[in-house]
């Protein structure tokens, strides 16, 4: 059973080894109640995006957020957590924000997750169910890009139709989504990374200007002949 989200009651004192490892969690409120969480406790949750500390805890395992995603950490603990280090578990490995104020820089719309950084607007990732995706027009009547690892190693999508507002794919977007079947890319995609990495079976509608060269040009010269079924 896939675990999309999780509440922690107020009386639990220790997350224990593990316990939520390989779930689809895009957020995460660690209750004032926690002194511990314990190692690979969140591994791998390849959606979380954003996670609040509570005020009681003190320790973090190692591994206890490897494999995840985290683009926000609201810090209420005492720990002396910084963007990109690797301690206390790997949580800011990725982290854009960490503060303490309990507004998220993370919006939600229709399950979409975005935010804005250094002036840019950023497709963050998906918190709902569906598996055929069609990416929202615009952000707040903005284009937008998706963000590096923003559905990386989602095997519950099929596939994604990209619409007018997305102008670019950042690095490693869905890679290793294994049950990605087919993309369809639209007029205003300019920035075409690496995005596809690990998938074995893919189709491109291609109706933006990039060319077929351009695409396979992202995979730095590897054949890709038996990776994209190109339109």
């Amino acid at each position: 059973q896939i675990i999309y989200s999780v509440s922690i009651p107020n009386t639990v004192v220790r997350i224990g080894y593990s316990a939520f490892n390989g779930a689809y969690l895009s957020s995460l409120i660690i209750p004032d109640s926690v002194e511990i969480i314990e190692e690979y406790a969140f591994y791998s949750n390849y959606r979380l995006l954003s996670v609040t500390l509570g005020s009681g805890l003190n320790s973090i395992g190692e591994g206890a957020f490897w494999g995840d995603n985290i683009i926000e950490i609201i810090n209420k603990s005492n720990l002396n957590i910084t963007n990109g280090s690797k301690d206390f578990g790997g949580i800011a490995n990725n982290a854009l924000f960490i503060h303490s104020d309990s507004n998220s820089k993370i919006d939600a719309i229709d399950d979409y997750l975005f935010t804005t950084y250094n002036g840019n607007n950023y497709l963050l990732g998906y918190k709902g169910k569906e598996c055929d995706l069609v990416l929202p027009d615009y952000y707040k009547g903005q284009n937008y890009k998706i963000y590096k690892n923003a559905f990386s190693y989602d095997d519950t999508i099929t596939s994604v139709v990209l619409s007018d507002g997305v102008t670019g794919i950042c690095s490693r977007a869905f890679s290793y989504c294994g049950n990605l079947l087919s993309v369809t890319l639209d007029k205003n995609l300019v920035d075409f990374q690496d995005c596809f990495y690990g998938i074995s079976v893919l189709e491109v509608v291609n109706n933006s200007s990039l060319s077929l060269a351009e695409l396979e040009k992202k995979y730095e010269g590897e054949d890709v002949s038996g990776l994209i079924g190109y339109r």
